[in-house]
């Protein structure tokens, strides 16, 4: 195999960080305008977020890098520094923008018109691009939007953190394969999520939301 020269490895590279930055825009907007305000994030760090949200207020992007950070200790560590970077790089950008393009924040530029999204759910104001009575698509719709963003960032040799990095290790201390990681960590988290919100259709949508988002990344 040819040796790529130095220009070549940092075009690939810039390549592959623009990609980070473009499948991130699809994860937040997935995130912040369709499952989070339902509480129907699929596990991850989104669906612990939405638990501490729930409790102190804190903006999902902000415990989104809070959670990450012990994770990223481990990855640097045990995974190596390349997967660990780009891994790093690609948490940054999807938190951040999981905040920068939520809908109260874009109304805040007058970007858009935050009265046509407010809607009243069990009690408390949600701020979601679809009404509640489309709750259904609204689960189909942002998990197919994490899904396209989750398979370009997959695509552009980095991830967005989280889950991934357990699994990571458990595939590579325990022999499990990825999916079988994935569904032992991502269960865990939906359920605690499902316990600490009390609401058990977190469950249902939980596991809709992960089935589909998976799908899509692989397509």
């Amino acid at each position: 195999m040819k040796k790529l020269s130095r220009k070549q490895r940092l075009t690939r590279e810039l390549r592959y960080l623009a990609g980070i930055v473009f499948g991130a825009v699809f994860f937040a907007i997935g995130y912040a305008w369709f499952l989070l305000p339902y509480n129907m994030a699929p596990g991850g760090v989104g669906g612990i977020s939405q638990i501490i949200y729930r409790y102190t207020g804190l903006p999902n992007g902000v415990s989104m890098i809070l959670i990450n950070i012990p994770l990223f200790v481990l990855s640097f560590i045990m995974i190596g520094k390349s997967f660990g970077f780009k891994s790093l790089f690609g948490m940054l950008v999807t938190s951040a923008f999981t905040d920068i393009l939520n809908l109260k924040t874009l109304a805040k530029f007058g970007w858009v018109d935050l009265s046509q999204y407010t809607h009243v759910v069990g009690g408390r104001v949600i701020y979601a691009f679809l009404d509640p009575s489309d709750l259904m698509l609204s689960a189909v719709a942002g998990s197919v939007l994490l899904g396209m963003g989750l398979g370009i960032i997959f695509k552009s040799r980095g991830s967005t953190g989280g889950t991934d990095i357990p699994v990571a290790m458990i595939k590579q201390k325990a022999g499990l394969s990825i999916g079988s990681g994935y569904y032992i960590v991502e269960t865990g988290i939906i359920l605690a999520v499902a316990i600490f919100l009390k609401d058990p259709k977190i469950l249902i949508w939980g596991y809709i939301n992960l089935f589909i988002s998976t799908k899509i990344a692989d397509i």
